[in-house]
């Protein structure tokens, strides 16, 4: 003989009563845990992806340099740089040429000493007032 089962009937105006089941909630919270770890490792990774942008801008910017300072190192071991560095350096000048050096003409400026103060006897206040009210 077969069991069957059957379901309580539920009266008209009753609502029905959800039923939660272990599994199902198992499973939920295991998806929510899988979100929430997924989550986290994909704002991970776009912080990496921003590292490694700015760090490639970085490079580029140093290969840039390094490239200008081979060039000018390549610049300052021709003879044209040595002799253009000798010229200003030194003064060197080929034979049968002849050297002109512009110089500036630099203003001197003079500062007059100030004059010697002798303390007066008196009180502060009257010192002040006479040096205020003094005509230079």
């Amino acid at each position: 003989m077969t069991t069957v089962y059957t379901r309580r009937p539920t009266p008209r105006g009753e609502p029905r009563r959800l039923r939660a089941r272990l599994p199902y909630v198992l499973l939920a919270a295991c998806m929510a845990l899988f979100a929430y770890a997924f989550i986290q490792r994909l704002q991970e990774v776009r912080g990496l992806q921003a590292q490694q942008a700015a760090l490639q801008v970085q490079n580029r910017a140093i290969q840039q340099r390094v490239q200008a300072l081979r060039r000018q190192v390549r610049y300052e071991h021709t003879s044209a740089f040595i002799m253009s560095a000798a010229r200003s350096t030194f003064g060197y000048t080929l034979p049968n040429e002849v050297s002109l050096n512009a110089a500036t003409h630099r203003q001197v400026v003079r500062v007059q000493a100030a004059p010697a103060v002798t303390p007066t006897p008196g009180p502060s206040w009257q010192a002040w007032w006479t040096s205020l009210t003094a005509r230079h």
